[in-house]
């Protein structure tokens, strides 16, 4: 028989319990040239002549 009792939880005072979690993070200049990226990228698309454009480029290679 196990006579063994669970060790107790550590409250939320004690400093073991309350190590902060790292968050996976970019670094601010890199996460501004991805907005830029991104935003540059939907103007193209709403252009109709650059949409034209790349999809008789595409057409071409075949």
């Amino acid at each position: 028989m196990n006579t063994q009792t669970p060790s107790p939880m550590p409250s939320p005072a004690e400093p073991s319990a309350c190590v902060p979690e790292r968050k996976a993070s970019l670094p601010k200049p890199l996460l501004l040239c991805l907005v830029a990226a991104l935003a540059l990228t939907f103007w193209l698309y709403a252009q109709a002549e650059v949409v034209i454009m790349l999809s008789e480029q595409l057409w071409l290679c075949f």
